[in-house]
């Protein structure tokens, strides 16, 4: 009898960068307890409390016993990381069906579910939705970066090391992204509130001081 949590799966249809069992973007791994104990790879656990996971990682395929689309879309991005631009669908409709509306949302190409009309439609709405989000988040990266470009020599040399430090220890480009413009959306809403910064900090400012004393 097969295992549950080996139903539906996901797994490349080609030539491929990694099947490395682990090989998972931060943003993903940041969601979910993961624990390697088992028999089945690597579980990937909504909560600590939940008994059930949500995916297993297997190195040469993702699986699951549901049909959850944000476990769907997570396994996708997987892919997606891995380098798999062809999956191979197996299991449930309802599975196959999410997986393959979130692989073409992404551009892969998926084997294994003919989509009907509604199937197409439902891409359609997806994307438009998608591309409605990236042109908002574009819109914010654009309004901190005008404020940016206002403030003081001293204050953008501040956030310029913020920057590297986050770009150093952080290795998912969207998360960076993310990161940056909340940081900069904050400054600039400082900004425009009329909040000052010092040039220099009082501690840099202390030799000079004990010099004039003496």
């Amino acid at each position: 009898m097969p295992d549950p949590a080996d139903t539906n799966r996901m797994a490349p249809g080609g030539r491929t960068r990694s099947m490395t069992l682990g090989d998972v973007p931060d943003s993903v791994r940041r969601r979910y307890y993961v624990d390697g104990r088992g028999i089945l790879g690597l579980a990937f656990y909504v909560d600590a409390t939940i008994k059930t996971p949500a995916f297993h990682d297997r190195g040469a395929r993702l699986t699951t016993a549901r049909a959850d689309p944000n476990a769907i879309r997570h396994m996708t991005e997987i892919a997606l990381h891995r380098g798999w631009t062809v999956i191979l669908v197996r299991g449930d409709p309802d599975f196959r069906r999410e997986a393959w509306l979130a692989g073409r949302l992404n551009n892969l190409e998926v084997h294994g579910y003919k989509p009907t009309v509604r199937d197409l439609e439902a891409l359609q709405r997806r994307l438009a939705a998608q591309r409605t989000r990236e042109e908002d988040r574009a819109q914010d990266r654009q309004a901190p970066s005008r404020s940016f470009d206002r403030m003081p020599p001293g204050l953008r040399s501040r956030v310029n090391v913020v920057e590297t430090v986050v770009r150093g220890r952080v290795r998912d480009p969207q998360e960076q992204d993310r990161i940056l413009t909340a940081a900069r959306a904050r400054i600039a809403t400082w900004l425009e509130r009329g909040a000052t910064f010092p040039e220099k900090r009082a501690r840099e400012r202390r030799p000079a001081e004990q010099e004039q004393r003496r």
